[in-house]
């Protein structure tokens, strides 16, 4: 149990330190888990309203919302998502196969099925 605590923990601190001008759409950046990476993403949506006619944007990482932007603590940076980040458990291949239910089809893209 201690050893998903730890990983579950790392899987949310990202190298190196990012605010807000760094932020790329499509940019990779390094957990604490070794092998590991979450990606961030930069979104533009249309103005909401007449007296602001720019565009709004906003970005994700992992697909979790990124609702609170560069808390400098201690030396780090940190960024309030919107949901639980989880480690992927493995290729979507991987994922595919030990499925119940997409099994047979994941044996018809490699061939065998």
């Amino acid at each position: 149990m201690l050893i998903f605590a730890i990983t579950f923990q790392m899987y949310h601190v990202a190298t190196p330190k990012t605010c807000k001008c760094d932020f790329e759409d499509g940019k990779l950046l390094q957990s604490g888990i070794e092998d590991k990476k979450l990606r961030l993403n930069v979104y533009s949506s249309a103005p909401v309203n007449l007296f602001d006619l720019r565009p709004k944007q906003f970005a994700t990482v992992q697909c979790a919302k990124i609702v609170r932007l560069d808390d400098e603590v201690c030396g780090g940076m940190v960024h309030t998502v919107d949901k639980v980040l989880l480690p992927p458990a493995g290729s979507v291949m991987e994922v595919m196969r030990n499925s119940g239910q997409v099994r047979e089809l994941c044996g018809v893209f490699l061939g065998g099925g």
